[in-house]
Parts: C-alpha cells; sequence; structure tokens
C-alpha cells in the first residue's frame, strides 16, 4: 500500500502540491510507455498534447480513441491510496488527460487553475501526474506557484486566439508572481499531485527529446460533477463534452448522493465500474480472504480485491471430492493464486451426503466447515476474520424465484443477506448488485481464464430451469423481477428483505406482504413466461438429491483472447488456447 509521509501530506496542504516518494515500478513504465505510442499511433489527427479522456477505450465523445492501459492506470490502487490521503476516503474518478509535447515542436500550456474549466461543485479535486518520459525544463515540464490554491479563489482568465497553446485561455497578468514558480522536473514513473486551485502551467518544448505525462483527475464523493454547468466546451482550445463523461466511484460513497454513474458508460467503462462500484463500498477487515472455486465470479471477485487490496487478500479453495477433475479445478486455481500472487490454502473436504439430505446442503455445510478451519489453523497468524464469497445479482434473483417456486414465506423471500456472521467469521457477499454477465465481460476484456462447469446449464437442476427463461430477462435486476412477472403485485417495489438481502425478512413486512400470495396465487397471475418455470422448478425439486451428483459432467476452462495475454503478468499455466475440457459436477460454486 503506497503512503505518503506526514511531510508529504503537509506540503500538499501549504504548497498545494507535492512529489511524493512513491513511483510506479519499471514494468508499469515500460507498459504505459507502449500504451502511449499505441494512443498516437491510433489518433493520427489529434493533436498529441490534446488526448482527452485516452482511459477511454475506444471512440470517445471528446474525438480521442482511448487505450484501456490509461484506464488501469487511473484506477491503479497504490495511485489511488495517495489519493485518498489529500482529498478524503471518498474517490470519484472522473478524467484522464494525456499531455504529450513532441520534440521540437511541444505546444505551450499558459498559466491558468484547473477549477476555472472544470464543472464541479463544490471545487475539490486532486490532479496526479505521471510522467511516462523525462520531464525537465529543457523539455517544458510542468511548473507551479507554491501556495496559490490557499486563498481558494479562482483568478480572470483571458481568451488567447492561436493555434500553438495547448489551452487558449491564460490567466490575466498580475494575479501572481512567475518569479515564484517552481519547475516540477520528473523522471519516468515519478509523479506529482497538485490541487484544484493550484496556478500552473508549461512552456514550449524546443529540445530534441519528447516529453509526456498523464494527467489523471479524482474529485472526492462530497462534489457533484454537475453536467448542466459545462455540457460541452471546446472555447478552451480542448474540445471537452462532460455532458457524456463517465465517472467512476472507486473508493467509500457518493456523499452528494446526485453523481451520475451510468452517464458515459460503454463496453469495458460499463464493466470496470460496476465491479469498481461494487468492491469502493465493501470494507472487510484486512487481511481477509476470497473463496476461489475457479468460476468466473470467485475470479473475477479475487482478481478485483487483490487490485484494490495488494498484499491483503488470501484465496481459500474447497475440494469437494464430489468430481474426477477436482484436482483440476485445484491446479488452475493454483495457478490463478500465483499469477496474482495471492497465498492459497486448499482444504479438503468429505461432502457426501446422507440418506434424505440434499448433496447441495451437504456440501455447503462442508465448505463453511472448512472455511472456519483454514481461518482458525492455516491462517491464525494472519488473524482472518472476513471472507468474501462471489455469489451476484443474478444469484440473487435465482434464490428469491427457487424460493417462489417452494411456496416459501416471508423468510423465504428474505433471498440472501449481503454480510452475516458464521461460527465467528464475517462472510460478505459484496457482488449482490452486478449481474454474472458483467463480471464475465470483464474477465475477457483483460483475458482472463476460469473455469466454466456445464452443470450450470443442465436443466435437470431447479437453478437452472429459474436461470435460463426468468433470470435471463430480467437481466439480473432482482428489483423488476416482482414488477415484470408478477404484474397482480402493487407496485410498491420489493421490500428491503428482497432488494438489498440484507435484512431479516420482517424488515420488508408491509411491502412483501402484499406481494405474497401463496404459491397458487402468484402462479395464477404471473405471465405465461414466468409462470411456467416456476411451476416447473417447484415440481422439480423432488429430483434434485437424485440428479445433482453429476459426476461425469465436463467443465470448460474459458480462456479469452489467447492472443493477447493479461496485462501485468504471465498467464496461468493452462494449455493457451481457448478451451480446455475438464470434468467437474456438483459441488463446485461459489456459495
Amino acid at each position: 500500500m503506497a503512503s505518503l509521509s506526514d511531510q508529504e501530506i503537509r506540503h500538499y496542504r501549504e504548497q498545494g502540491y507535492v512529489i511524493p516518494q512513491f513511483r510506479l515500478s519499471d514494468a508499469w513504465v515500460h507498459r504505459m510507455q507502449d500504451a502511449l505510442n499505441t494512443l498516437i499511433r491510433n489518433n493520427p489527427g489529434v493533436r498529441p498534447e490534446k488526448l482527452v479522456s485516452a482511459h477511454i477505450e475506444g471512440h470517445n465523445d471528446e474525438g480521442v480513441r482511448g487505450n484501456r492501459d490509461f484506464f488501469d492506470l487511473a484506477m491503479n490502487p497504490d495511485i489511488v491510496d495517495l489519493v485518498t490521503q489529500v482529498i478524503g476516503l471518498d474517490v470519484i474518478l472522473w478524467g484522464c488527460h494525456v499531455f504529450c509535447k513532441p520534440a521540437s515542436e511541444g505546444f505551450e500550456t499558459p498559466w491558468h487553475q484547473d477549477g476555472h474549466y472544470w464543472p464541479i461543485r463544490p471545487l475539490a479535486n486532486c490532479t496526479v501526474w505521471v510522467a511516462l518520459e523525462p520531464s525537465t525544463r529543457e523539455n517544458g515540464c510542468l511548473r507551479v506557484i507554491p501556495g496559490s490554491h490557499a486563498a481558494r479563489v479562482l483568478h480572470p482568465h483571458l481568451h488567447e486566439d492561436r493555434t500553438d497553446l495547448t489551452l487558449n485561455q491564460r490567466m490575466a497578468e498580475g494575479s501572481f508572481d512567475v518569479n515564484e514558480a517552481v519547475d516540477l522536473e520528473l523522471e519516468p514513473g515519478q509523479m506529482s499531485l497538485h490541487d484544484i486551485y493550484m496556478i500552473h502551467g508549461a512552456q514550449t518544448n524546443t529540445s530534441g527529446i519528447r516529453r509526456t505525462g498523464v494527467a489523471l483527475r479524482y474529485m472526492p464523493g462530497t462534489s457533484l460533477f454537475d453536467r448542466s454547468l459545462r455540457p460541452s466546451d471546446g472555447e478552451t482550445g480542448v474540445p471537452v463534452s462532460f455532458a457524456t463523461r463517465p465517472l467512476w466511484l472507486l473508493r467509500g460513497e457518493d456523499r452528494t448522493g446526485r453523481n451520475d454513474f451510468s452517464v458515459g458508460h460503454r463496453g469495458s467503462c460499463a464493466t470496470a465500474h460496476g465491479l469498481s462500484e461494487a468492491l469502493a463500498s465493501f470494507s472487510p477487515g484486512l487481511p481477509f480472504a476470497v473463496a476461489l472455486s475457479g468460476g468466473a465470479d470467485s475470479t473475477a471477485l479475487l482478481v478485483g480485491c487483490a487490485e484494490k487490496w495488494p498484499g491483503q487478500v488470501r484465496a481459500v479453495h474447497i475440494h469437494h471430492g464430489l468430481q474426477a477433475a477436482a484436482d483440476d479445478f485445484e491446479r488452475h486455481c493454483q495457478a490463478l493464486c500465483a499469477q496474482l500472487n495471492v497465498p492459497l490454502a486448499v482444504k479438503r473436504v468429505q461432502a457426501r451426503h446422507a440418506p434424505g439430505e440434499s448433496p447441495e446442503d451437504a456440501a455447503r455445510k462442508a465448505r463453511y466447515a472448512a472455511f472456519g478451519a483454514v481461518a482458525r489453523e492455516e491462517w491464525a497468524q494472519h488473524a482472518i476474520k472476513d471472507i468474501a464469497i462471489a455469489q451476484h445479482a443474478d444469484d440473487q434473483v435465482e434464490t428469491m424465484l427457487l424460493a417462489l417456486s417452494r411456496g416459501a414465506g416471508l423468510p423465504g423471500l428474505a433471498a440472501m443477506p449481503a454480510r452475516w456472521e458464521r461460527d465467528g467469521i464475517t462472510y460478505h457477499r459484496p457482488l449482490l448488485a452486478v449481474p454474472g454477465a458483467l463480471l464475465r465481460a470483464w474477465l475477457v476484456e483483460r483475458g482472463l481464464p476460469w473455469v466454466e462447469d456445464p452443470t450450470n446449464t443442465d436443466e435437470r437442476f431447479t437453478r437452472n430451469r429459474i436461470q435460463g427463461p426468468v433470470v435471463a430477462r430480467a437481466g439480473g435486476r432482482l428489483s423488476a423481477v416482482p414488477r415484470d412477472f408478477f404484474p397482480q403485485c402493487p407496485a410498491r417495489g420489493p421490500g428491503p428483505g428482497i432488494a438489498g438481502g440484507g435484512g431479516a425478512a420482517g424488515s420488508g413486512r408491509g411491502r412483501l406482504a402484499a406481494c405474497h400470495h401463496g404459491p397458487a396465487g402468484v402462479f395464477a397471475g404471473a405471465p405465461g413466461q414466468c409462470a411456467a418455470p416456476l411451476a416447473a422448478a417447484a415440481t422439480g425439486n423432488a429430483q434434485r438429491g437424485a440428479t445433482r451428483s453429476a459426476a461425469g459432467a465436463s467443465c470448460r476452462l474459458h480462456h479469452p483472447r489467447a492472443q493477447d495475454p493479461p496485462k501485468g503478468g504471465d498467464r496461468p499455466r493452462d494449455a493457451p488456447g481457448a478451451v480446455l475440457l475438464y470434468t467437474a459436477g456438483a459441488g463446485q460454486t461459489d456459495d
């Protein structure tokens, strides 16, 4: 975990900027230098000083074709850790601008204050300026006026109708003393942090050496990104589209309750947003563990947690012994954890069910007993008290509908809690608001493999008979299920027990009671698309025990984009093809 020293924090508060001791690794620098060259090649018609929103992959609304690597840089946990120390624990990413000044002709950046241009209210922001190449006086390094932020005042800016400037606005003379300027010379991988009111600029690059920096923009969750103030603005010389600029909640909460995190998200933006938002509100005790089956859901959770809390995450894999290829699952998890540098504990259990006992219940009991044993015995020195489980929004929908199929009352409709305690361990389900498809898309974009169990589509199993026609139509939106499939219910929305999955069933009694007519009432009033699968699920429960012991079913290892290895490390040792066939069966689930 990166951190600023007390002296560095004091310098930022008093002077408005700081160059921290922390710097990017050589591997990060080389990766970003490659990404920079790709970015420039992909934008031949854009001045390299004006590569706005470079973190938005593909063509954005500001005339730039962005690159995913810059988004990953902005999400770097170490950088975000530094930001939290100067703007607080609630962090929103809203911008990324690449300033590349070509040798001999790099544009000047006039003296200015960022707050003059940005629709943030109240004005608050930390810009992290990351050097990708040497930044010196000779090639136009960033310059600041120390202490110019202290008065929290925006000075007048004058328009300049010139084509050789990064910005077409310059601060009026007399607002500051240029003789007080400090040149921030940086080596590749070094960075500076500066305040939104800081007066800063950069001279032309007349040297023979190119100079590039990436400005990452973070605002606190106490501020609003008010798109109505400046919906679009090209008057500064830099085309922007704040009206469609996406936001990401990286840490903490949106304290205003008014920031719109849905605008502008598409492709990798949308998938990263969903996962990062879920993890932003997840606050486990450190260190903690992630339950890892090797499936897409637990793989995404482990990778996301390992990136957010480097060195603080463990993984535990339960070997149920219920299928011939359980050893292959274990080897896959070992390879993934080795790639992520995450310690892995493997616990073998005897999960055979007794006569009259559900195989799933038997496996679940064995699994939780194993979690507790690992925490107490293998990781006792680390004081592991929290374990994260990767059940997501689709699982929550299935759980509620499965309860309906069985004629459950209010307790059954409470669905899964986001947090609960068992045998001294606090368990968390941080992904309950994230659709499973989004998690898989996130892994595909990163080229990360996962194990796919084909029994998940076997309609002999009750959950799968519900999942296909019902959850697919609901799109993983739990709140849509009562509205879309049970229109006879009053339009009051689900109670807290359903929507959040976190309270007792009684917490939503007033609303749930209005919707619960018993199984016959629900099936009778539900649309045909819903009634049939639910009824089939209900009658199929008796078959569950006989069909869930599919020890010979085959399981596939998904390996997306085999030609493009994951960023930041080698691919696990599994074969580099698109799919490997494994044998799998019951018990290898994330719950």
